[in-house]
């Protein structure tokens, strides 16, 4: 069995901004396993409407990009990863 770990790094929060809701950090999976990555927006964020995929880039300091939309499933090589979500608020 291969792992994978995944890493959350906390950021500074400006008063619109996504956050990751899962995995949550630490998560441990195995190499074999689809990841759903899943984000939300702040209560606090006035679009017109929602934003599209390619606004959200999912991406991994192992791997490089590894998807793009709000919620992804996704799998990840083996070691430990810091993902990290963009968000173009356009």
């Amino acid at each position: 069995m291969f792992v994978v770990f995944i890493a959350v790094a906390p950021s500074c929060r400006p008063s619109t901004y996504a956050t990751i809701i899962s995995p949550v950090p630490g998560a441990r999976f195995t190499t074999a396993d689809t990841i759903r990555f899943r984000s939300e927006l702040s209560s606090d964020f006035g679009l017109g409407g929602p934003l599209a995929p390619a606004a959200w880039s999912w991406t991994s300091d192992r791997d490089g990009l590894i998807g793009q939309g709000c919620h992804i499933d996704a799998t990840l090589s083996i070691g430990e990863h810091h993902v990290t979500l963009s968000v173009d608020y356009g």
